[in-house]
């Protein structure tokens, strides 16, 4: 009898449908989704630009100390 009832108090899982809606369709607010990535790639560009700035002073003095023939 107990299997019965499971069956029929089973609860639905979302469907097809229902995760695709959900991909194309997010729920809750998009702006601050969008403020959060662009913070994020500001971030990772003044990273980058730390970097660049060490790489060129260490390129700068390995070519003061090996100069070209």
């Amino acid at each position: 009898m107990s299997d019965l009832q499971n069956k029929w108090n089973k609860q639905q899982k979302p469907g097809i449908t229902d995760k695709i809606n959900d991909t194309f369709n997010p729920k809750g607010a998009l702006k601050p989704k969008i403020q959060n990535g662009i913070k994020q790639l500001q971030t990772q560009i003044a990273k980058l630009d730390s970097m660049l700035v060490k790489l060129n002073e260490r390129d700068s003095k390995l070519l003061e100390f090996y100069p070209k023939n």
